[in-house]
């Protein structure tokens, strides 16, 4: 039994998706522009005569409320509604937003992104020599248009003469496109794209893709589609929606934070169009540490999995509560993770209980629970996915 949605009931899904992006952004963007303008009175020669660099603060507060709509509008709006009037599921298990991660899984993240941030940065310096010649000049130009216009955007948002434009920005520019840009893109669209296709690297890679290129920094690709793919793989290793929202926060904070501190100290904003040097053995070490530390964020999530179950899945006698069922059994471990990592990314609580003899570990099963009121569910998807392999 292959329990993948059929060609047109996916088309149809993906209509309505569509639908529903297509009349929010339109609705957000005229909403937007009305409100801003009620707001400050900013008109069209404002616009037209913008000093990025030194911003009218009426003009500042235009683009910050227009930015404020459009995160709602654009990516948060459609997150909440399409799970529920599009698939038909609850929001929360849609999202991956019912169980958060320990504390050690969310410090091993944070230390990740520093640890790997020199290879973001190499990366954004060969994105950065990229040229299009020839019959795609005029791409090229097109593409360097774009990006010199969203770097004064940010260059103008990131303008902050006092502490209080930099909580502002905190918040603003830093945890709210965090919140609801993981929402839309690892939250509804990763999970959309492996309910249509079955298979959860594509779908990261796709939504790290689209992440990427929605932005419009074409010399920027690279290192914001890298981060993509890291996000996209953090939520399928862990099962929760906070672990990408906090990664994205900590990219978005830390820009915000160096622009204030460089402003504080030389008056100027940083360019962040152009990628940061380091010595070559800073990229080797971000490399291997980074590995290394990517490795521990998978192994830690899996332990957490297989070692700490939730309470209401143990009575006080150790024993699996009526609650929680078994729903995959097999000898070999590995095969267990994946069964369990592939309910956890179609929004199904999963946990892996070792019954294995703890001194002759070659022996004995690993089995998979789910909560009793999504065994039909959980039978379903590991049958289907069964006999796509099969």
């Amino acid at each position: 039994m292959d329990t993948r949605p059929d060609a047109g009931t996916s088309f149809i899904q993906a209509g309505r998706v569509l639908l529903i992006l297509f009349g929010l952004i339109l609705l957000s963007s005229i909403a937007g522009a009305l409100i801003a303008q009620l707001i400050t009175g900013v008109g069209t020669v404002q616009l037209q005569t913008l000093d990025y660099n030194h911003p009218h603060m009426d003009v500042l507060n235009f683009f910050r409320i227009n930015q404020v709509i459009a995160s709602l509008g654009y990516f948060l709006l459609p997150a909440l509604l399409i799970p529920v009037w599009v698939f038909r599921m609850p929001l929360m298990q849609f999202l991956s937003l019912r169980k958060p991660s320990g504390l050690v899984l969310y410090f091993l993240i944070i230390l990740a992104y520093y640890v790997l941030t020199p290879m973001l940065e190499l990366s954004g310096a060969l994105n950065q020599h990229l040229h299009l010649g020839g019959a795609l000049e005029r791409l090229d130009t097109w593409m360097r248009v774009k990006e010199k216009l969203a770097g004064d955007l940010t260059r103008m948002f990131l303008y902050m003469p006092d502490s209080k434009a930099l909580v502002f920005n905190l918040f603003f520019v830093a945890l709210l496109p965090a919140i609801a840009e993981e929402f839309f893109f690892r939250g509804m669209l990763q999970r959309s794209l492996f309910l249509w296709t079955r298979k959860i690297h594509l779908s990261i890679f796709i939504t790290a893709f689209i992440f990427s290129a929605i932005h419009f920094q074409f010399f920027g690709f690279l290192p914001r589609f890298l981060l993509g793919v890291f996000f996209g793989y953090l939520l399928y290793w862990t099962g929760d929606l906070r672990t990408t929202i906090m990664a994205h926060f900590l990219n978005n904070a830390t820009s915000v934070i160096v622009a204030y501190l460089s402003l504080r100290k030389t008056g100027q904003l940083p360019d962040f169009n152009e990628a940061q040097e380091f010595p070559p053995y800073l990229y080797l070490a971000s490399g291997l540490l980074g590995a290394m530390l990517l490795y521990m964020i998978y192994r830690e999530a899996r332990k957490r999995r297989e070692l700490n179950p939730p309470l209401a899945l143990v009575s006080d006698e150790g024993s699996v509560a009526r609650t929680w069922t078994c729903v995959y059994k097999t000898a070999r471990p590995s095969e267990a993770e994946i069964v369990a990592g592939m309910l956890i990314s179609e929004g199904i609580e999963a946990v892996t209980i070792n019954k294995r003899d703890s001194s002759y570990l070659q022996f004995g099963i690993v089995e998979v629970h789910v909560p009793v009121e999504e065994q039909p569910q959980a039978e379903a998807i590991i049958r289907g996915n069964l006999t796509d392999n099969s």
